[in-house]
């Protein structure tokens, strides 16, 4: 999303989306009582869509404490791999997605050993290509499409 006004839009993509993928309902939607989760098309189509809208006080989030732990330790774990990694700030992004995707995959001891993913989609994901945020790459280019003068191999 680029601003917080597109919210909404991503949001009745996402409800279609969800219950096809899970097969279930969505039944509540939790919120800070922010401007893009209250406006009246937003708040019609919960509505219609029987989605009850549970809401914290603004600026308080200690009451939605199990989001702001996950928030805070996928920000932390993208702060620090950026940081190692030497990456220009323009890489951030692609730190949280990465900090989201190894926390969702990974084991956690409040689900019994068992990752978001598999409880998700009903089998463990393979983690086999997992690697550094920041590992040393090179592209291979094919004999046939290199150059003359290109390093050979």
């Amino acid at each position: 999303m680029c601003t917080k006004s597109d919210v909404f839009t991503h949001f009745q993509h996402f409800v279609p989306w969800i219950e096809t993928q899970s097969g279930g309902h969505v039944k509540c939607l939790r919120s800070d009582n922010g401007g893009e989760y209250v406006s009246k098309p937003f708040l019609q189509y919960l509505t219609d869509c029987g989605i009850e809208h549970k809401t914290t006080m603004p600026y308080t989030p200690q009451q939605n404490g199990v989001a702001e732990c996950s928030h805070q330790t996928v920000v932390m774990h993208a702060l620090s791999s950026h940081h190692q990694s030497g990456f220009p700030h323009s890489f951030w992004g692609w730190a949280i997605l990465n900090s989201a995707h190894v926390k969702n995959i990974l084991p956690s001891s409040s689900l019994a050993g068992r990752t978001p993913f598999e409880l998700f989609y009903s089998w463990k994901p393979d983690i086999s290509y997992l690697c550094p945020f920041s590992c040393l790459a090179y592209a291979h280019i094919p004999k046939d499409t290199r150059h003359k003068y290109e390093y050979i191999s």
